[in-house]
């Protein structure tokens, strides 16, 4: 809990840590309500939440979430795939059909409104086939930025050179 209004220290017991991880994953809950649900200053939470200790707690437990839902993804793949493939092939049965109807404003609306849920069932496609891959390369930051999160971290720190126009 908050120590005084004036030293916004905030510093929850291993108990509190639980519920504060309940309430930030809670969507209905502003970071506000999850402050004053703790009885400390919304400084104060946000404070305690930039630590590095609790920055590295919270990107850990974000990693795993993310790894979590990735395969459940995974192993629902394949029925994904198939309901969107039925999609697919049910809208161009109804693009068929539409086809062979005489032209009409609602012909014309109804064609351009499947045709715009095959393409949406195809990206949707696309991103299921890319999955993995995206996660696999959100694993790891990029080798230049990599290296200067590691030169920061190890104190070193340069000054930029003024651009010239």
């Amino acid at each position: 809990m908050c120590t005084s209004p004036f030293n916004p220290q905030f510093s929850p017991s291993p108990t509190d840590f639980a519920a504060i991880m309940r309430d930030l994953c809670d969507p209905e809950l502003s970071l506000l309500q999850v402050a004053e649900r703790q009885q400390t200053p919304l400084a104060a939470l946000i404070a305690w939440l930039a630590t590095p200790e609790i920055s590295a707690q919270l990107d850990q437990y974000e990693s795993a979430c993310a790894r979590r839902t990735s395969l459940i993804v995974a192993e629902l793949l394949p029925t994904l795939v198939e309901s969107v493939r039925t999609i697919v092939s049910d809208l161009q049965a109804e693009e068929e059909v539409l086809a062979r109807s005489p032209d009409s404003a609602a012909t014309t609306a109804a064609r351009r409104s499947a045709r715009s849920m095959v393409l949406t069932g195809i990206r949707i496609l696309m991103r299921f086939a890319t999955l993995g891959r995206v996660a696999q390369t959100k694993a790891k930051p990029p080798a230049r930025r990599r290296a200067a999160l590691e030169s920061v971290a190890a104190g070193e720190h340069r000054e930029r050179s003024p651009v010239s126009p």
